[in-house]
């Protein structure tokens, strides 16, 4: 089975000035666009996704501190996905379910110019899932996280040198399990 779209949508969250305060109305829109798709082979799901604003983000035009003359030029921001799952064992032809799923996703979105410290976030998601009971599901994943964009403090002047709390060059590391059940 193959499902592939395409989106718009005629005003995003992106379209704030330097400073961003977010939940404030925007004084015109900036409008994105995506690709999505996904491929399903027997056990084996491919997904794929790609996405950005039509136009750059003016809060994404931030001073540097350390010389106020001079910006971080406006971007386009822009993320892509690919990842897939491979299920075995116990197959349930009604609902395609696998009793044990794999899966593997990578991410990554960019906000900022090359060199400034929102540039960008990668993520980085192996999974596993088994289903004791078609209504039990047990999973866990590892996260690794790549720099730290928290959109909320992107370009606000943090600082008193007017710095972001966006570290470029961070990562962390997320072990999660869980379980979904239905009653």
């Amino acid at each position: 089975a193959l499902m592939a779209g395409a989106s718009y949508q005629h005003g995003t969250a992106y379209c704030q000035a330097y400073p961003v305060f977010h939940f404030n109305p925007c004084e015109d829109n900036n409008p994105g666009i995506a690709a999505y798709g996904k491929l399903t082979y027997g056990p084996l799901m491919l997904i794929g996704e790609y996405a950005r604003t039509t136009k750059e983000w003016a809060g994404t035009e931030v001073p540097i501190p350390t010389n106020p003359l001079s910006v971080f030029e406006a971007v386009k921001p822009e993320s892509f996905t690919f990842g897939g799952r491979f299920g075995f064992g116990g197959e349930n032809l009604s609902t395609q379910r696998r009793e044990f799923a794999l899966s593997a996703e990578y991410s990554k979105y960019i906000s900022g110019e090359k060199g400034s410290p929102w540039r960008r976030q990668d993520q980085l998601v192996f999974g596993a899932s088994w289903f004791p009971a078609a209504s039990v599901n047990l999973f866990s994943e590892y996260i690794r996280v790549n720099g730290y964009v928290p959109l909320n403090f992107l370009s606000g002047g943090n600082f008193p040198d007017g710095s972001t709390w966006s570290v470029f060059d961070s990562s962390t590391d997320v072990v999660m399990a869980g379980a979904q059940v239905a009653f």
